[in-house]
C-alpha cells in the first residue's frame, strides 16, 4: 500500500509537470504573438510611408496647380505685364 506521503509527492510531480507544460506552451504563445505584431506593426510603417509619400505627391500637384491658377489670374486681372511693385491708385470717384 502506498503511503499518503508517497501519495501526496507523485500528485505534486503531476501538478509541476502540467505547470512546466502550461508554461513552456505559454511561452510558445507568447513568442509567436510577438512574431505576428513585429510584422503587422512593420507592415502598417510601409503603408504609413507609401500613404505620405502618396500625399506629398498630390500636396505638390495641387500646390503647383495653385500656383498656375495664381499666376493666370493675376494676368487675366492686370495683363501680362510684370508684377506691380505698388498698388494701383483708384479714383476717389465711389
Amino acid at each position: 500500500m502506498i503511503s499518503n506521503l508517497t501519495k501526496g509527492m507523485n500528485r505534486l510531480s503531476d501538478e509541476i509537470s502540467v505547470l512546466r507544460r502550461n508554461r513552456a506552451e505559454l511561452r510558445s504563445g507568447l513568442a509567436l504573438g510577438r512574431s505576428n505584431l513585429e510584422k503587422t506593426i512593420s507592415e502598417m510603417i510601409a503603408g504609413f510611408q507609401r500613404d505620405r509619400k502618396e500625399m506629398a505627391e498630390k500636396t505638390k500637384a495641387e500646390v503647383a496647380e495653385f500656383m498656375r491658377d495664381l499666376k493666370g489670374g493675376r494676368a487675366a486681372w492686370f495683363g501680362s505685364a510684370p508684377l506691380r511693385t505698388t498698388p494701383p491708385v483708384l479714383s476717389e470717384e465711389h
